[in-house]
């Protein structure tokens, strides 16, 4: 019969067993727990940067070259932006040729661009592992991917409350003629009062949705981004539809079909007015010409962002344009006149109206929003407005639709 003494001695260095068994368990939950937390973490770092690029590429596709080439507005502005985000401390490999690419929209349109973002070991930069390595696990990877659209936009919150004619081909009194910004007119017949005759070559209207437009093009060629225009009202002949119709011509409209008055117009002017307006809409005309209302609307805008300036070294049809010295650049936009801290309210929202139906029936009570463009508020001289056209921020909807050349604006969204 074994002692007592050997009935313990027999249990020596069992603890030890339970105690080693119990480590491996504890650093294989801490394999898990710490490592795949890094993991996951690493994952959503790279998914803020499949992200942020693939929105800065289809901005630039937008707004700067719909060019798909590796050294093209659109990959370099994705690549930019996918090497300042950072994975677990390092930025994620990114080949501009394979993985940023730009396949075909849900919706079937050519504004996607796809970007992949890794750190894995077969790009070279696999995460670490902190306690991987004791349970045999030598590194971890991980990837993302993200598609944004440049969704063409054809609505605006912001109008400002008027509305121009688009621009047309102008064939009267020379055939075939140059549109002038400054001294066209849209003419279809000639002569006065009740004797009107058709003119043998008269001017012609295409709107954007026809296939072959004529108004103003935001890209391709001619491009009008950067085309000054003098915003003016009517002369007295034409503000009660009279004559021939010219570029520029400011027609006051409302917004809102119940609000009217020049104390409504005004603040329409100086603020955001908060009222969807889609292409395709109708705005009711209103009554007078509203000079006054006008000029005390516009001046605050232009006063809100003093130090803005228009660079265009190329002029219509070359570079685009852009605005330096805004608030724009510090996110210091002041309130109430900018939409947004980001946004210059000297950058503003016109509709455009087909001239040929005006002058088929000049004294229509509304008339149709066949586009809209941005448009920079350059200065007020005396009762004129000089600016230049530009982009602007909209909205996607679901009216009328725009081909490309014609949409001012698109709005960037992630489809996945």
């Amino acid at each position: 019969m074994p002692t007592s003494t050997n009935r313990f001695a027999s249990n020596r260095g069992a603890i030890l067993v339970h105690v080693a068994v119990a480590l491996v368990v504890i650093i294989a939950f801490s394999a898990f727990a710490v490592d795949f937390g890094l993991m996951w973490l690493s994952r959503s770092q790279a998914q803020n940067a499949a992200d942020g690029a693939a929105m800065a590429g289809a901005i630039a596709l937008a707004y700067d070259s719909p060019s798909t080439a590796d050294d093209g507005p659109a990959k370099q502005s994705a690549l930019a932006v996918a090497q300042t985000h950072r994975v677990w401390g390092q930025a994620p490999a990114v080949d501009p040729a394979t993985d940023i690419t730009f396949p075909v929209c849900p919706d079937g349109t050519n504004t996607c661009i796809r970007v992949d973002v890794f750190r894995d070991g077969t790009h070279g930069n696999p995460l670490p592992v902190i306690f991987g390595g004791l349970v045999g696990l030598a590194n971890q990877n991980t990837r993302a991917t993200a598609t944004a659209q440049a969704r063409i936009a054809n609505a605006s919150y912001c109008l400002k409350p008027w509305i121009i004619p688009d621009m047309w081909e102008e064939h009267y009194p020379v055939n075939p003629g140059t549109w002038n910004a400054n001294t066209s007119t849209f003419d279809t017949t000639t002569g006065n009062g009740n004797n009107q005759v058709p003119l043998a070559n008269p001017d012609v209207y295409r709107p954007p949705t026809s296939g072959s437009m004529t108004g103003f093009r935001a890209s391709g060629t001619p491009n009008h981004i950067g085309l000054e225009l003098m915003l003016k009202a009517p002369q007295p002949s034409q503000q009660n539809g009279g004559g021939a119709v010219g570029p520029g011509w400011v027609y006051p409209v409302r917004l809102n079909e119940d609000d009217a008055g020049g104390n409504v117009y005004m603040n329409d002017i100086r603020y955001c007015a908060n009222e969807l307006v889609e292409i395709g809409d109708l705005l009711r005309n209103e009554t007078g010409v509203m000079v006054g209302p006008t000029m005390h609307g516009v001046d605050p805008l232009i006063a809100s962002d003093l130090g803005a300036q228009w660079v265009d070294p190329d002029g219509p049809g070359g570079t685009p344009g852009s605005i330096v010295g805004s608030c724009m650049a510090t996110a210091s936009c002041p309130a109430p006149y900018s939409p947004s801290p980001t946004r210059s309210a000297r950058i503003i929202e016109i509709p455009l109206f087909n001239p040929a139906t005006f002058s088929q029936n000049p004294g229509a009570a509304y008339l149709e929003v066949v586009n809209i463009i941005g448009f920079f508020l350059l200065e007020r001289q005396g009762n004129e407005i000089r600016g230049v056209i530009t982009h602007y921020a909209g909205v996607a909807a679901q009216g009328g639709q725009l081909p490309e050349n014609a949409a001012f604006s698109h709005t960037i969204v992630l489809v996945r």
